[in-house]
């Protein structure tokens, strides 16, 4: 592998760590919230019923991340095969 090469890849390694710190401190939204501990319990314990009514008050409140927690309810539902 030429020196050439090597700075390329290194310069493509740097920027794209550069990036995402820059994301991080500019204090951007992850692409899911975090999902509320009531809910991750329930959907691992198979609780979809529970799930779904967890995942009804979040979307009622209007909290942030709304499609995701419709994604998640659609998820449980279809789990539930409901």
């Amino acid at each position: 592998m030429t020196t050439r090469r090597r700075l390329s890849i290194f310069g493509v390694v740097l920027a794209a760590m550069v990036g995402l710190l820059c994301g991080s401190a500019l204090g951007q939204e992850p692409a899911e919230p975090e999902v509320p501990a009531d809910v991750r319990t329930a959907l691992q314990d198979r609780n979809y019923d529970a799930a779904v009514r967890a995942l009804d008050a979040l979307i009622r409140a209007k909290k942030p991340g709304v499609d995701y927690w419709l994604y998640l309810k659609g998820l449980a539902q279809a789990y539930a095969k409901k």
